[in-house]
């Protein structure tokens, strides 16, 4: 009777053991979570000071947080594609400050800056940091993308990865192999690149990929825009001037900001008469001008 008492309390304190040992793997990951995502926000890009809601950024939101069945999301990846300034990387930042968005994605929002070779080649050390992973300078791009992978990869992860605007498709591929549950929001100006990389894995028409082109604003959004500039009324002329600017401009946000100004040291008829005249400084846009020139090539036909 005695041996007996014995194994069950032998057993009974080797279940508590194994209850307590699990209880704490469990709290050592909840805290490594939470230790992920107060780092990751550290590395979010800001919101411009001009920032206004967008209908974009709500559609996307729906995108990514909504399910196509358990632990099965409607869309896994979501390509946000058009021309320079048109608000791509802007409708990311807006989602990954996001409340909502970062109480979905318990596991940590991921932002990968990759428009630069700098960027570019601190990708998976910067993928690693943000996962808080404990991987260090040292150590080999192949060592970082093994534990990138290793994290990415776990069945119940359930992350948000941000590609900024990359440039090639080997600069994509390692950051694609993800499990069921994280999903990857690329910012880009050729979808043709973004394609490649993704047919390794998915088929680029597939359901759980959505390419949603980005063109600029809608005018009651470029209209909300400029009132950050210029909040009191405007005469009806002016009004009318400034409304068909923006039409002009085709309501890209990084125009409107260069416009507005030259409209706060004259008015919206004379910047509309340098739109139609071709007549525009080039000290006060030529900045524009340059930056947009200069990415054009870089678009896909269908975006140009």
């Amino acid at each position: 009777a005695q041996s007996l008492a014995d194994l069950v309390q032998r057993t009974y304190a080797a279940e508590i053991d194994a209850k307590v040992r699990e209880f704490l793997e469990w709290l050592r990951q909840a805290r490594a979570s939470e230790e992920a995502k107060g780092l990751s926000h550290s590395f979010l890009p800001s919101l411009p000071a001009y920032y206004v809601p967008t209908g974009l950024a709500r559609q996307v939101k729906e995108a990514l947080l909504t399910p196509r069945e358990y632990r099965v999301p409607l869309h896994q990846v979501v390509v946000l594609h058009g021309g320079p300034g048109v608000g791509k990387t802007t409708t990311a930042a807006s989602l990954l400050h996001d409340e909502q968005v970062s109480q979905f994605f318990r596991d940590g929002t991921l932002f990968i800056p990759l428009a630069n070779e700098q960027d570019r080649g601190q990708a998976l050390l910067r993928a690693c940091e943000q996962a808080g992973l404990s991987v260090a300078r040292h150590e080999t791009v192949a060592d970082q993308h093994q534990a990138f992978q290793q994290w990415a990869q776990q069945e119940a992860r359930l992350a948000l990865v941000v590609l900024d605007d990359p440039q090639r498709v080997e600069d994509l591929t390692p950051l694609l192999s993800v499990g069921p549950q994280v999903r990857i929001l690329i910012t880009c100006q050729d979808r043709r690149t973004v394609a490649r990389a993704l047919e390794e894995r998915w088929e680029p028409t597939s359901e759980l990929v959505l390419w949603q082109a980005v063109s600029g604003l809608s005018e009651s959004e470029g209209l909300a825009l400029l009132k950050r500039w210029q909040s009191h009324d405007l005469p009806p002329e002016e009004d009318q001037a400034r409304r068909y600017v923006g039409e002009l401009l085709r309501w890209h946000p990084a125009a409107l900001r260069l416009y507005a100004g030259e409209a706060r040291a004259a008015n919206w008829q004379t910047v509309e008469a340098l739109v139609l005249e071709g007549n525009l400084h080039p000290d006060d846009f030529g900045e524009l001008a340059g930056w947009i020139a200069k990415s054009w090539e870089r678009l896909s036909p269908a975006d140009q």
